[in-house]
């Protein structure tokens, strides 16, 4: 490719489209990434609505406030306006739907590192794969996130970036800040979808109840959404293969859920969030976890280390924990850390109190 042809799009998402090398920012001189550059140094751009760009760039900055956050995260360092359309040599510019049906005065560049390919594209080479040093890396990553009060709220596979056997996690436009969040409803509220594998299902039956009672008639009741996410999500199929669980596992905790708790009764998005905030992302690890395992399991010769080994090994006893339909009873990424990894340095230095303080749990 031409280094001088401008970005090439190379994701798509729902919120924005990323290209690189980079498009060009307004005032910005024409000095466009050379193909010799190694991929640390490459910058990538992801053009976006202003409203979504401003709310990632702003957690991004939170993001950068924590120790050691180039380790775990990649997150934009700029946001510029973008040139005018007709200033963006790149050919395939309208190839993006977000570009496509926006007015260009009402689109931001967010600018950041290259971090790796995302888990849904990354290639596994079973030789030199370590499944443990990733389950750790992916645990610390969000324990981190967890510990100072952040929920990414989007962690599924094309928002986790993967070098070696190490993790970035990556777009943080639906990010809350726990502590500082004051419009919790309206950043929670969301069409109802059943096919979101990083939605833990609490939110999913808390979110349709809140259209339930906005008098949204095509939202199924309660009780057949969670026979309908046993029987058919693939996620939960996968889980009951890999930890060695049944059907009755997983639908009693849902139902339990649904008789005792306030918040789920009234579709109470904001009460739901400020108690079950710190398990919506440890869900969403557990999750990504099962799916690779089940990856690696399509080559009879990889072997998955000691604590994943066998079900009632302790890494599946964890994932089982992580992927507990009830959040009420599923550990957060810094309680799994700590049966994983209990030396890690994120525990070791910022750890300590938080998991005394959930002792009774542990």
């Amino acid at each position: 490719m031409d280094p001088q042809a401008g970005g090439k799009l190379v994701q798509e998402g729902t919120y924005g489209c990323i290209y690189i090398p980079k498009l060009k920012c307004k005032g910005e001189a024409d000095t466009l990434p050379q193909n010799d550059q190694v991929p640390h140094d490459i910058k990538i751009d992801k053009i976006m609505a202003a409203k979504h760009a401003i709310l990632e760039f702003n957690i991004g900055r939170r993001v950068q406030q924590l120790p050691n956050w180039k380790k775990y995260y990649i997150v934009p360092d700029v946001m510029c306006e973008p040139e005018p359309k007709s200033y963006q040599v790149d050919k395939n510019i309208d190839d993006c739907a977000t570009v496509d049906k926006s007015d260009w005065k009402d689109l931001r560049i967010l600018r950041m590192n290259y971090g790796g390919k995302s888990l849904q594209e990354f290639k596994i080479n079973i030789h030199e794969f370590n499944f443990l040093e990733f389950a750790i890396s992916l645990l610390e990553a969000v324990a981190l996130l967890t510990l100072n009060g952040i929920c990414h709220m989007d962690l599924h596979d094309g928002n986790v970036l993967v070098l070696g056997s190490r993790v970035h996690l990556i777009d943080f436009n639906l990010a809350i800040h726990a502590p500082t969040e004051v419009d919790l409803e309206k950043r929670l509220y969301h069409n109802y979808q059943q096919n979101l594998v990083q939605q833990p299902p609490d939110y999913l039956l808390v979110n349709a109840q809140s259209r339930i009672e906005e008098g949204d008639t095509r939202v199924p009741r309660l009780p057949q959404i969670i026979d309908e996410l046993v029987e058919k999500k693939v996620i939960f199929r996968k889980e009951r293969s890999i930890l060695g669980i049944t059907k009755p596992d997983q639908e009693r905790p849902l139902l339990e859920f649904l008789k005792k708790s306030r918040v789920v009764k009234t579709g109470d998005l904001a009460g739901w969030f400020k108690i079950y905030w710190r398990t919506i992302d440890s869900w969403a690890a557990g999750t990504l976890l099962i799916d690779l395992i089940s990856r690696l399991s399509l080559w009879p010769e990889y072997k998955l280390p000691p604590p994943f080994a066998t079900p009632k090994a302790k890494g599946m006893q964890m994932l089982r924990k992580l992927c507990e339909p009830n959040p009420l009873h599923r550990y957060d990424a810094v309680q799994a850390l700590h049966e994983l990894h209990p030396t890690s340095e994120i525990l070791q230095k910022y750890g300590k109190a938080w998991l005394q303080a959930l002792a009774p749990s542990l």
